[in-house]
């Protein structure tokens, strides 16, 4: 989950609301961008995008999102496409269970 907690304490509550609503609308387009790369094949559209994707979450304390961005990197520099594409399945379930 998103630790709204320490955000709040970080930034106060509005401010905690808009980062966390920011993530979710950046995450989303970063997960479809994630399949889409996946599909074509494109390790490094891929690499860059799990990338992105650790750092938002990483940002808003989304622990479990992170260590999938982390797994997705991997499987990106090894073009392991059968793991990517788990991997994403994973993403995006953990990323239901934040909405």
């Amino acid at each position: 989950p998103v630790d709204f907690e320490q955000l709040k304490k970080s930034c106060g509550i509005d401010v905690a609301h808009d980062i966390v609503k920011v993530y979710l609308s950046a995450a989303e387009t970063l997960l479809d961008g994630l399949k889409e790369a996946r599909e074509s094949r494109d390790a490094t559209a891929l690499a860059s995008l799990s990338h992105q994707l650790r750092g938002s979450s990483q940002a808003v304390g989304a622990q479990e999102m992170v260590t999938l961005s982390d797994k997705l990197s991997v499987f990106a520099r090894k073009t392991n496409w059968i793991e990517a594409k788990e991997t994403i399945e994973s993403l995006n379930y953990s990323f239901s269970r934040l909405k």
